[in-house]
């Protein structure tokens, strides 16, 4: 399930390493709660280990996550 698209997507070299960290733990959590978007999100932040990012940065992930999950509904 999703596999590829995960491994495609963190692999973008427009995101840094912190980034996709954000990336990968928004798509196991987009799995592990039940494949929504908003759980997903809510879940990530509140885990202390993620870095920290600036703000267009996290804007980024928003963007790629975003996708991803549309990519998700489509299939």
């Amino acid at each position: 399930y999703g596999g590829t698209h995960t491994v495609r997507m963190v692999d973008q070299p427009q995101l840094n390493e912190n980034q996709q960290k954000w990336i990968n733990r928004l798509t196991i959590n987009y799995a592990w709660y039940g494949e929504t978007a908003q759980h997903a999100l809510h879940a990530t932040l509140q885990e202390p280990e993620m870095p920290d990012l600036p703000q267009n940065g996290f804007a980024q992930v928003l963007e790629v996550f975003s996708k991803w999950v549309q990519e998700q509904e489509e299939e």
